[in-house]
């Protein structure tokens, strides 16, 4: 069984390997995890939510996607404590979620903020984004800015091989 350390009172302890796969085995007694529940985040249960998920996604090596996401791309969870987190980032607003400003950076004070859907959308790894004078946007939001259907950006630069400020000029040919 694998030795572990008390998230509350710091003991180390074993469990059994299917406890950490479900992300259990995290207290060394019912006190130890009673006590935890207790406290800051028992004021702020969505915020806490969020850092928590967050830290599992990190920590956790048998979370389904820790290797790929996190590990293997160097991402860490720096956050000393709930407190700490709390206090970088206060109350989330209603309709947002966490998430991390840049990317392949850190869950660290400065590069985590409350997102909206569609924030979190423009900032996916998988996202093509494009720069025009200075200002870099992914291609769904020059779509947008430019009026044209979903795609268009893309296909314009990728499929038809449209220089770059072209196809970040070039409105909607309307058809009448």
């Amino acid at each position: 069984m694998p030795t572990v350390v008390c998230q509350q009172c710091a003991t180390s302890f074993e469990t059994p390997e299917w406890r950490l796969r479900q992300g259990k085995g995290k207290y060394c007694s019912r006190d130890c995890a009673n006590e935890a529940m207790r406290g800051f985040h028992a004021i702020y249960p969505v915020e806490y939510m969020a850092y928590h998920d967050a830290k599992r996604r990190c920590v956790n090596p048998y979370h389904p996607t820790n290797k790929i996401n996190y590990k293997e791309r160097g991402i860490k969870f720096l956050f000393s404590s709930f407190e700490q987190f709390f206090n970088s980032l206060g109350p989330r607003p209603d309709g947002t979620s966490l998430d991390r400003i840049d990317n392949d950076g850190h869950y660290e004070p400065g590069n985590v903020r409350w997102a909206t859907p569609r924030q979190q959308a423009q900032n996916k790894q998988n996202n093509r984004c494009y720069t025009l004078n200075g200002l870099t946007l992914c291609a769904a939001e020059w779509d947008r800015r430019l009026g044209l259907h979903k795609g268009t950006v893309t296909r314009r630069i990728e499929k038809y091989n449209w220089p770059i400020e072209k196809a970040l000029t070039q409105k909607a040919v309307s058809r009448n």
